[in-house]
């Protein structure tokens, strides 16, 4: 019977579920933050990729052609970094600016928003060496790496099947301008991320399965953690059924006084 009531097979109640929120412990996945502002990443940057790969043709077209530097002073290399630096800016601002928003939507759409100022205290288990071998050789970092080493596997297979399928658009790159050259490479390379992307989308999403699972699986109570939680919030149920005959006990006295 003591072994039965040490077993976690009771739901976890709301004030449970908010005290491990209240704590950090939520259900997130890394690997599902990653992927998500890969893919919406390629996709700021497919809207105006191209205005990039021009703007950095122009720039090796203006370095490497034209008339020669007859003088280069710290005025003209001052001139040049501020002509590099606003038109690269103006161009990769708008995509890390998505990226940006894209990280932040991500994990607000997991966790939802989170304020957790006690999280910046000083834990000491956080820097013990031992507590940090515990977590290293813990059963959730190992099914981690297992999955790590899986997941790298299967990128490098697609990775490698779609450059195999674009072997006759990398063949026929030699042929090109330095233009049609940057283009080509820019859009080979943009449709094998978006593929090894997806795949990584698709095991993001298994692994939030799993750390939602196991997030539910740790919430899980006790019968004694239930009883105690009862106990903590509503008092001790054998004196609050004492309170209440004694306050049944008054009751009838008075009654019996005024009759």
């Amino acid at each position: 019977m003591s072994d039965y009531a040490g077993e976690k097979t009771l739901e976890p109640t709301p004030h449970r579920r908010q005290q491990a929120r209240s704590e950090g412990h939520v259900a997130k996945s890394r690997d599902l933050v990653s992927a998500g502002v890969l893919m919406l990443g390629l996709g700021a940057l497919g809207a105006v990729g191209g205005a990039l790969v021009g703007f950095l043709v122009d720039l090796c077209r203006a370095q490497l052609g034209g008339r020669p530097w007859l003088n280069a002073d710290a005025e003209f290399a001052v001139s040049q970094w501020n002509t590099l630096l606003w038109g690269l800016g103006g161009k990769l601002l708008p995509v890390l600016g998505l990226i940006f928003l894209a990280g932040v939507a991500v994990n607000v759409l997991q966790t939802g928003f989170l304020f957790l100022p006690q999280r910046l205290k000083i834990d000491p288990q956080r820097v013990s060496p031992l507590g940090g071998l515990e977590r290293i050789f813990s059963s959730s970092n190992l099914v981690g790496l297992a999955f790590g080493v899986a997941k790298l596997l299967v990128v490098a297979a697609v990775a490698g099947a779609v450059l195999y399928g674009e072997r006759q658009s990398l063949a026929g790159l030699a042929a090109l301008d330095p233009e049609g050259l940057a283009l080509g490479m820019f859009w080979i390379s943009f449709r094998t991320t978006l593929k090894v992307g997806g795949v990584l989308l698709a095991l993001a999403v298994l692994d939030y399965a799993y750390q939602r699972w196991r997030y539910e699986r740790d919430l899980r109570m006790t019968p004694q953690e239930l009883r105690e939680e009862a106990r903590n919030l509503e008092g001790d149920p054998r004196l609050a059924a004492r309170r209440k005959q004694r306050r049944r006990e008054l009751s009838l006295r008075r009654v019996e006084g005024q009759g």
